[in-house]
C-alpha cells in the first residue's frame, strides 16, 4: 500500500531481525498506539544504542503502556517504522506527559544501523531543549521515502522511579492539532476550576463559613496539582526550572487530599460523632500526610514518592470512616461516601500503579484529575445541601430565637408594667389605664391604700411573711372589685383601686368594706399578721382631670387619713398646700443639716430643792430660707420619714457638747439635756460616738443628759437595753421624756439604767385651771413622782406656766421644773446673760426675773 507509513514489530537476536510487518492504512494513520508493536528490554549495563540493538533481551508487551515502577535500571524501547511512499514523511512518536527524568532517543537506518538523528529530553532538562516545544514528550522522526527506520528510546530515572509510558504514532500535523485541542480542553477545565475557586473565596469572604474556605482551598489544590501533572507549570510558569512539577505534585497532592478530608469531616461534624481513639488516630495519620511532601522540597523525589503514599492511603480510612458515619445515619454522610469513593479509586489506583502492582491495568494519567473533578462536583452538591440544611437550621434557630426574644420582650413588657410579687399592674400601667378612661370621660373613683408601719411586719415575720400579707391583701381587695374596676400596686406597701362609675360617696362605702376586710388578722405560720391600712379617696373629674394629679390627691388624702380614727379620708381642696410644704421640707432637709439652717436654743431647768438653775434642755429649731422658723412638731416626723435621724442627732450631739465646753470656759458648769430619736437607739455605735465627743471637747459625762421618748424605749426593748447600758457606763444620765404617754411599767423601769423621768406637759397644763390637790390630774402627777422616787429617779415637770403650779410641784417633791413661767428657750449667749443677771434673786423665791 503505497503512500503510507507503517510500524513493524522487531525481534532482534544477535543482530538478526525477524520482521513481522504491520501495515497501517492512510485512514488509520493519524493516531496509532505503538505499545503493542514495540519491544522493551531492561539494561543494567549502561549499553549504547548499538549494543542494546545487538545484545538486549527484547520482549513484547501485551498492554497499551509501559510502566517499570521503582527501578535503578535503564529501559530501552524500540520500533521499526516503514515508509512505502515515494516521499519522506515526518511523524511524531508521542510519549505524552510521562514525567520521565531523561528520555534519550535515536533514529537508526534499518539497513545499515547508522544513526540518522538523536536527541534528549525529560523533566530534568529545561523545556527549551526539547525538539518540539510542547508539554508532551514527543520525538520527531523523519522516515525517508521507501525506507525503514528504527527508533530506540532510552528511559532513565534520576531517582529510580519510572513513570507511565504510553507511546503513540502521529503525523506532525496531527500531533500539533491534538496538542491544541488538549490545551483548549484543559483551559476550559482549569478555567472552570479557577472560576469556582474565585467564587468559593468570594463566598467565604461574604459568609465566613469554614466549609466554603476548605472547599475553595481544596479546589485550588486540585487545580495546581492538575496543572503540574499535565506540565502546565513548566510550560507557562518556569520553563527553565527542571523538576518543578515533581515538587509541586508531591507537596500539593497530599495537601489537597488533606483539604478534602478536612472539608468532609467539617461538613459531617465528624469529631462529635467519632470515638476519641478513632479521631486521634485519623489526626495522627493526617499529620503524617501533611509532612509527606517535605522530601520533595529538598529534591528527594524517591523518598517523596514513598512518603506521599502515606497521604494516598489516608483516603482508605477516611472512606471507611465516612461509611461508618453513613451507617450511623449522620446527615449528608451517604453523599460524602460517593464523593470520597471517587477519590479513593483514583488515588489508590495511582498509588498501586506507582508501586508497580498494577502493571497490567491501563488508564490515562488524567484519572486522578477526573476523579478530583467528580469529587469536587459531588462535594459541591453535598456542601450545597448541607449548607442549605444548615441555613434552614439557622433560620429555624433564628426564628426560634426571634420567638424567644418576642416572648422575652413580652415578658419584660409585662414585668415593666406589672408587679413581680402580686402580678398586679404597676404605676406605669395604671397611668396608661387612667388616661384611657379619662379620654373616654367616664367618671371613676380612686382609693389609695397604704399600710402603716409595714416595716414592723417584715421585722417580725420576715420578708416571706410580709410578701404573704401583701398577697392576701391583694386577694381581699380584688374580691370586692366589680366589672370595669382595676387594682394596681404602686409601691411595696401601697395599692390603688379604681372603681368604675363611682363618685366619692359610693367609694366611701367600698372603702369601709375594705377596711373591715383588711383589718382582719391574717393567719401565718401559727401566728397572726395584723395590718393597719390607711385609705385616701379622690374622684374623677372633681378632684383632678389628669392621672398624675388625681393619684397625688388620693395620696394626700391617704396621708391625712393617718390622723383620723376611721383611717379613711377623702380629698378636699387646700390639702395640696400642706402636701407641697411637706415635700419642700423633705427636699431641703439634708441640705439644711449641712447648710447650717438648724440652730439650738436652750430652756433653763430650775432645781426646786436648791433654787438654782443648774441644767438646761437644748431644743432644735429650723430656720428655712423660704418658710421661716419651722417647729420641731412639723419637721421631726419628716426627719424620721427621710431616715435622717442619725445624721441630725449626731449634729445635735456635737453642737450641744461643744456648747457645754464653751460654757465651762466661762465658768458655768451647766448640765445639758439633748433629745435622741427612737431610731438612734438601734445604732450600736451611739455610745462610742458620745464617748469620742465628750473626750474631744473635755466635757464630763455627768453633765450630759440624753432624753429618749417612752415609746422609743418600748420598741425592740432588748436591743435598746444594750445601748442604754453602754451609755450608762460612760456616766451619761438617761431620761425618759414624755413619761405617762406610753405603756411603760414599774417593772420595766427597774430593768433600765434610767435616772430621770419627765412628766409630759399634757399632765401639767390642767393644773393651771385647777390647783386642787384632789383633782385627777394632780393624782396622776403625784403617782408619777412616786413611781420615779420608788426606783431612785429624779422627776422633771415640763410645761410649767405659773408660780402656783411650780409651788404645787415643789410640795410634791418634784426635783426640777421648766417652762415659759421660768423662761422661754434662749440662744446660747442670751441664756448665759440671763443666768448671770438673775442669779440668787428670784430663784430662791420662785419668781421669774426679767432680763
Amino acid at each position: 500500500m503505497t503512500g503510507s507509513v507503517t510500524a513493524q514489530s522487531v525481534l532482534t537476536q544477535v543482530g538478526q531481525a525477524v520482521v513481522v510487518p504491520r501495515y497501517v492504512g492512510d485512514s488509520q494513520y493519524e493516531k496509532q498506539n505503538l505499545a503493542p508493536l514495540m519491544q522493551w528490554c531492561e539494561d543494567r549495563q549502561e549499553r549504547t544504542v548499538e549494543e542494546a540493538r545487538r545484545s538486549c533481551d527484547w520482549r513484547h508487551t501485551r498492554q497499551n503502556s509501559f510502566h517499570f515502577g521503582a527501578s535503578k535500571a535503564v529501559y530501552w524501547l524500540s520500533v521499526r517504522l516503514h515508509n512505502g511512499s515515494s516521499a519522506s514523511r515526518n511523524v511524531v512518536v508521542d510519549f505524552g506527559v510521562s514525567h520521565e527524568d531523561y528520555l534519550d532517543w535515536y533514529v537508526l537506518d534499518s539497513a545499515s544501523g547508522n544513526r540518522l538523528t538523536q536527541g534528549r529530553m525529560g523533566d530534568r532538562l529545561p523545556m527549551q531543549v526539547r525538539s518540539l516545544p510542547t508539554r508532551h514528550q514527543g520525538i520527531p522522526v523523519q522516515v525517508p521515502a521507501s525506507r525503514d527506520v528504527e527508533l530506540y528510546v532510552r528511559s532513565a530515572s534520576f531517582d529510580g522511579w519510572h513513570q507511565l509510558l504510553q507511546p503513540q504514532l502521529l503525523s506532525e500535523k496531527a500531533y500539533l492539532e491534538a496538542e491544541q485541542k488538549e490545551d483548549f480542553a484543559n483551559g476550559l477545565i482549569f478555567g472552570g476550576l479557577g472560576a469556582i475557586v474565585i467564587v468559593a473565596f468570594s463566598a467565604y469572604t461574604a459568609t465566613r463559613q469554614r466549609s466554603i474556605l476548605l472547599y475553595g482551598l481544596a479546589l485550588a489544590g486540585l487545580l495546581v496539582y492538575s496543572m503540574a501533572k499535565t506540565s502546565y507549570d513548566l510550560m507557562f510558569l518556569w520553563p527553565n526550572a527542571p523538576g518543578l512539577h515533581s515538587r509541586i505534585v508531591f507537596i500539593v497532592g497530599p495537601l489537597t487530599i488533606l483539604l478534602y478530608t478536612a472539608l468532609v469531616f467539617d461538613l459531617l461534624k465528624a469529631r462529635s460523632h467519632l470515638p476519641r481513639w478513632l479521631w486521634n488516630g485519623l489526626m495522627l495519620w493526617c499529620t503524617l500526610a501533611a509532612v509527606s511532601g517535605l522530601p520533595a522540597v529538598f529534591d528527594h523525589i524517591q523518598w517523596a514518592v514513598y512518603s506521599t503514599l502515606v497521604a494516598a492511603w489516608l483516603t482508605l480510612p477516611v472512606f471507611l470512616t465516612v461509611c461508618w458515619l453513613a451507617i450511623r445515619q449522620v446527615p449528608g454522610a451517604w453523599m460524602m461516601v460517593i464523593a470520597v469513593a471517587a477519590q479513593v479509586v483514583a488515588v489508590l489506583l495511582n498509588a498501586l500503579r506507582a508501586m508497580g502492582l498494577l502493571r497490567t491495568v491501563t488508564f490515562d494519567q488524567s484519572v486522578f484529575q477526573m476523579a478530583g473533578l467528580f469529587q469536587a462536583l459531588v462535594l459541591a452538591y453535598a456542601m450545597a445541601r448541607i449548607l442549605i440544611q444548615m441555613r434552614q437550621e439557622k433560620l429555624k434557630a433564628a426564628q426560634q430565637a426571634h420567638e424567644a426574644h418576642t416572648r422575652l420582650r413580652a415578658q419584660e413588657e409585662h414585668e415593666l408594667r406589672h408587679d413581680k410579687l402580686t402580678g398586679l399592674p404597676n404605676r406605669l400601667a395604671l397611668l396608661e389605664w387612667l388616661r384611657q378612661r379619662m379620654d373616654q370621660q367616664r367618671p371613676f373613683a380612686v382609693i389609695h391604700i397604704g399600710i402603716f408601719d409595714f416595716k414592723a411586719v417584715n421585722d417580725q415575720f420576715g420578708h416571706a411573711g410580709g410578701d404573704y400579707a401583701l398577697l392576701e391583701l391583694s386577694r381581699r381587695c380584688q374580691a370586692l372589685l366589680g366589672p370595669g374596676d382595676m387594682m394596681a400596686k404602686q409601691l411595696s406597701d401601697q395599692f390603688i383601686l379604681v372603681l368604675h362609675g363611682m363618685d366619692t360617696i359610693q367609694a366611701l362605702s367600698v372603702a369601709s368594706q375594705l377596711m373591715q376586710r383588711l383589718t382582719q388578722p391574717i393567719a401565718y405560720a401559727e401566728s397572726e399578721i395584723v395590718l393597719r391600712p390607711r385609705m385616701g379617696l379622690a374622684a374623677y373629674p372633681e378632684d383632678g382631670k389628669e392621672a398624675e394629679i388625681l393619684l397625688q390627691h388620693a395620696h394626700i388624702a391617704k396621708r391625712e387619713a393617718a390622723h383620723l380614727v376611721s383611717h379613711i379620708q377623702t380629698y378636699h381642696s387646700g390639702s395640696d398646700k400642706i402636701f407641697e410644704r411637706r415635700n419642700l421640707l423633705l427636699r431641703d432637709l439634708r441640705s439644711a443639716i449641712a447648710g447650717e439652717q438648724f440652730l439650738m436654743v436652750y430652756q433653763p431647768k430650775l432645781n426646786l430643792r436648791t433654787g438654782q438653775v443648774d441644767k438646761a434642755e437644748a431644743l432644735l429649731r429650723w430656720d428655712h430660707p423660704q418658710l421661716g422658723r419651722i417647729s420641731p412638731v412639723e419637721f421631726i416626723p419628716l426627719v424620721e420619714r427621710a431616715d435622717a435621724s442619725w445624721q441630725l442627732s449626731m449634729w445635735v450631739l456635737e453642737r450641744g457638747i461643744a456648747q457645754m465646753a464653751k460654757w465651762r470656759q466661762r465658768g458655768y458648769h451647766i448640765g445639758l439635756a439633748l433629745n435622741l430619736s427612737a431610731q438612734d437607739l438601734h445604732h450600736r455605735q451611739l455610745p462610742e460616738q458620745v464617748r469620742k465627743l465628750l473626750e474631744s471637747y473635755e466635757v464630763p459625762a455627768a453633765q450630759l443628759t440624753l432624753e429618749i421618748t417612752e415609746s422609743g424605749i418600748m420598741q425592740n426593748l432588748d436591743s435598746v437595753r444594750l445601748v442604754l447600758a453602754a451609755l450608762c457606763e460612760l456616766g451619761v444620765t438617761l431620761s425618759i421624756d414624755d413619761f405617762g404617754t406610753g405603756y411603760s411599767s414599774l417593772a420595766m423601769l427597774k430593768q433600765l439604767p434610767v435616772k430621770e423621768l419627765k412628766i409630759d406637759r399634757a399632765f401639767v397644763a390642767p393644773l393651771e385651771r385647777s390647783s386642787s390637790e384632789q383633782s385627777d390630774d394632780a393624782a396622776i402627777i403625784r403617782s408619777i413622782i412616786g413611781i420615779g422616787h420608788s426606783v431612785g429617779m429624779r422627776v422633771v415637770a415640763e410645761g410649767v406656766e405659773t408660780l402656783a403650779v411650780a409651788r404645787l410641784l415643789e410640795s410634791w417633791q418634784c426635783e426640777y421644773v421648766q417652762g415659759y413661767w421660768l423662761k422661754p428657750p434662749l440662744a446660747a449667749d442670751q441664756f448665759i446673760d440671763w443666768l448671770a443677771a438673775g442669779t440668787g434673786h428670784y430663784i430662791t423665791e420662785l419668781q421669774p426675773a426679767l432680763p
